[in-house]
């Protein structure tokens, strides 16, 4: 339940990893939305819902760039559509990264060899109720990613911060622990090295959090406190 009128219930997709999220009203259990998306995380206190767009699991000569959704809980259906220009569809929720992306159907399949958006992060992770983190790699840069919601999905304030591989990747270790094969791809890229598992706020430290990394030997560190853009 995401307050005492309204309900959000998860549906699982075998294999796939794809989510149905049906927003339904209480008490009376009218469906009011539906709508697929992928790693969905409601915020601490369950007003916003973030989450992946969806795409096709075999988009065939084609690539997907991610594009990271909010979805307004407290507002209706039509408030979380973008409507941006007349005669175009779009899918549920307001974008707020990539700079540009309107969550228009099918936006995010490129034609193949196009530049795309990839997830570097764990999840998608709230640092407070209006705060909104993840990490994002394109072409050749590794970005922390804050959203501030404050003036709501409408109005994200959004920052990037490059995560830089020279503090981070050791790669003269890295060569001792892979295969040529890999380092050769590695070193030509090192940001994509860096793998974040959580990102946490810093107790006492405002606008600070700290970055936990998926363990690599590749990597000088474990961990880093970063001061938010």
């Amino acid at each position: 339940m995401v307050n005492r009128s309204t309900a959000l219930v998860f549906g699982h997709t075998a294999g796939a990893g794809l989510v149905q999220a049906t927003v339904v009203q209480l008490p009376a259990g009218r469906v009011m939305d539906q709508f697929a998306c992928f790693c969905p995380v409601l915020s601490p206190q369950n007003r916003f819902l973030a989450f992946i767009k969806s795409f096709p699991p075999h988009p065939g000569p084609a690539v997907i760039t991610w594009e990271y959704i909010v979805y307004d809980l407290s507002e209706s259906p039509d408030y979380n559509r973008p409507r941006l220009k007349p005669g175009v569809q779009y899918d549920a929720g307001w974008p707020v990264y990539p700079v540009g992306a309107t969550n228009a159907v099918g936006e995010n399949v490129l034609p193949e060899g196009s530049p795309y958006h990839s997830w570097t992060s764990g999840g998608l992770f709230w640092l407070d109720e209006h705060m909104l983190a993840f990490t994002d790699f394109f072409q050749g840069q590794n970005l922390l990613v804050v959203a501030d919601l404050t003036r709501g999905v409408r109005d994200a304030k959004v920052r990037t911060l490059a995560l830089d591989p020279a503090q981070l990747v050791d790669l003269d270790q890295c060569k001792k622990s892979t295969a040529p094969s890999d380092f050769d791809v590695w070193s030509k890229e090192p940001a994509g090295l860096i793998k974040v598992a959580q990102i946490i706020p810093v107790p006492g430290r405002s606008g600070v959090a700290c970055l936990h990394f998926v363990p690599s030997p590749c990597l000088r560190q474990t961990s880093l406190m970063v001061t938010l853009p």
